[in-house]
This record gives structure tokens, sequence and C-alpha cells, in this order.
């Protein structure tokens, strides 16, 4: 009895976008059709026979090669597959010019992770921590403690909706030097990064009162990634004016929001330099039964490649 096919790697183009379309993210599937003829993209197939199992997708800009999404079948993995596209991209990145590779990746928390081992293999760097996405439990959150105490304690100060504040937004929080540039609205404000647009209901100011032109002491800015789904992008309080309250109450205004919106499922970001609400994540939201996912970057210097491209 015959084993296995053998694995191969060849470039995926249009004629494989309806076999493959399925394995990467939807904002990454028009690239198959660019492939051939986007000197800037890059699209791998992986083959087992005739049977087209993994993709990975990357771009080349100059002297840099992003690797944006690989994927294996699941029936078909821990044959060496991954590895296999790792090394056709690293290949074809240098054949086009690139000496340096990266990406980033997520996976969830815990000491073991395939993605993890694959670019480890592969002799690049140690995974950097960028992010960690925590998935709130709805229904559990609501009915929380501190969810529910959060707002009476803000005393005079005011939560409200993005969409009220309407265009005085960035008037009323002013130059706010004292947060990180990625909290910051402005790096938020309409879309997100990944062109995700900002729900205005759930988004919202905390004011230092009610009057017209009270100064914004916080802000929690959400999006929208589909009509159920949601993504806590941003959440600031400035440290020397509000209580330990006012993180909780922004947060607990975003889930009711959603909520009442009919989200159902929401994701909270935190990065590894806001330690606060790392610390308000890991004790009031994680006990909730949240699943907690983590994002990486990696990278890998290229030597000169003479060999031929994939074809």
């Amino acid at each position: 009895m015959s084993g296995p096919a053998a694995l191969t790697v060849a470039s995926a183009g249009p004629r494989l976008a309806g076999a493959l379309a399925g394995r990467t993210f939807p904002r990454y599937r028009p690239l198959l059709d660019k492939a051939g003829t986007d000197p800037g993209v890059v699209a791998l197939a992986l083959f087992e026979g005739r049977d087209a199992i993994g993709l990975l997708l990357g771009r080349v800009a100059g002297p840099t090669a992003s690797l944006l999404s690989v994927s294996v079948a699941d029936s078909r993995r821990r044959r060496g597959g991954g590895a296999a596209l790792l090394a056709a991209f690293e290949r074809e990145a240098a054949m086009r010019g690139a000496r340096r590779l990266a990406a980033r990746f997520t996976a969830p928390r815990g000491p073991v992770s395939p993605v993890r081992a694959l670019f480890s293999a592969a002799g690049w760097t140690e995974p950097a921590r960028v992010s960690t996405v925590y998935a709130i439990d709805r229904e559990a959150s609501l009915a929380a403690p501190w969810f529910t105490r959060a707002q009476p304690r803000l005393r005079r100060m005011l939560i409200q909706p993005w969409r009220e504040a309407g265009d005085r937004v960035l008037r009323l929080i002013g130059p706010a030097n004292w947060c990180h540039e990625e909290l910051h609205p402005r790096a938020h404000l309409d879309v997100g990064q990944d062109g995700a647009p900002q729900d205005y209901d759930a988004s919202a100011l905390l004011r230092a009162g009610p009057e017209p032109d009270a100064p914004a002491l916080g802000w929690v800015v959400v999006h929208r990634i589909g009509a159920h789904d949601a993504r806590i992008t941003a959440v600031a309080v400035r440290p020397d004016r509000v209580n330990a309250f006012a993180g909780g109450a922004l947060i607990a205004h975003a889930n009711r929001a959603l909520y009442e919106s009919g989200v159902a499922r929401a994701t909270f970001v935190v990065r590894p330099h806001e330690a606060r609400m790392t610390a308000f994540a890991e004790r009031r939201i994680v006990p909730l039964g949240a699943t907690v996912r983590e994002s990486f970057d990696v990278a890998r210097a290229l030597p000169a490649v003479r060999s031929a491209a994939v074809h």
C-alpha cells in the first residue's frame, strides 16, 4: 500500500483562488488575483500530489518581505508542509531583492505553539510580543461586580458616546501627551489599521463633567469586525485625574453598547506597554472565562540566494 503523495510547492494565482481562498484571511484573498502580475505579491501553494492543501501569501516592498499568512489543511499537518512553504518564501523573497523577512503571528496563550516552533526551526528571531487579545465572555462580564459597580463610582465624570461628541472629539482630547501614541484616537480614527470601521456608539469619551467644554480624561475606541464581532482597540485613562474604576467603566460602556447592538463576540486588545490595562484584564476579564491569544513579531535577515524562483 503506497503512502501519501510527496509535498511540493508552486506559485499560486487566480486559477487556484477558488481552491485556496479559504486558507487565508478575507482581507488577503484579493492578492491571489494579483499573483503573477504584481511583482510585490508572493503567493505559494502547497500540493500533495495534485491536491492544493496549503497557501502562503506575502508582499515584497524594497528590502523587506512581509509574510502575511500561511496555512496548511488540518488533516495534512505535521508532515513538513509549513516548513516547505516558509523555505520557498525565503527563496522567492531573496530572488526579488529582499534582504529582510518580517511576520506577525497570533497564537493561543500557552507553552506550545506550532507556528512559533515553525519560525524558530527556520532560524527566525525570538518572538517579540506586540499585543494580547482577550475574548470577552459577554454574559459573564455583564453580571460581574466590577461591571455593575464601575459606573456609579465615577462621581461627576461623564461617559459620552463618540457619536454625541461629534467633530469635537479631537479638540476635547487635545494632545494627550500622557498616553502612548498607539492609544491616541487619531491612530484609530474612523477605521482601524486593518480597515475595520469604528463603532461610534460603543466608542466613548470619559469627560471631566457635563459642561460643553469639559475636557476628555480618557476614552475607549471600538471597531466593528463584522455584523456580530467587534474589537476594543484602545482604552486610555489620564493617570493623575481619575479613579481606579474609570478604565473598567469605559470597557463596561463598550460592552453594554455592543450587547445592545447585537454583537455576539467582543475582543479586547492590550499592548505590552499598557501595564494598568494588562493588570485589569488579567484580574477582571480572564477569571470570567476569557480565551487569550497573543500576537508576536518575528524577523530574519536574508542572505543572497541564487536558486531559481518558484514556478
